[in-house]
């Protein structure tokens, strides 16, 4: 069983969590989007403004697997600590 230390740390359990169930609907979202552009491109090669819908299908599939990734990358959605206490410094020297 995980052991947790402080409310920190139970905090930043539950933000992983929540960004773990957030990455399974986004990928299953994508996946879903882009089967779905596939079957268009394939079904409606020879209609060329059906095609066009398949292939905006894939660009929105893409756009969401980016989306997904970017809650992969760990840090990139919270400051660093450092960052913060020196903003905290620069607006206490404009007081």
């Amino acid at each position: 069983m995980l052991e947790i230390e402080s409310q920190e740390d139970l905090a930043e359990a539950k933000a992983r969590h929540r960004n773990l169930v957030l990455r399974n609907w986004l990928n299953g979202i994508f996946m879903l989007l882009a089967a779905a552009a596939m079957a268009g491109i394939v079904i409606f090669r020879h209609e060329p403004s059906r095609l066009n819908m398949a292939l905006v299908l894939g660009l929105i599939a893409v756009i969401v697997k980016m989306a997904e990734v970017i809650f992969r990358m760990p840090g990139v959605l919270r400051r660093p600590k450092g960052l913060q206490k020196s903003q905290q410094n620069i607006s206490e020297d404009y007081d």
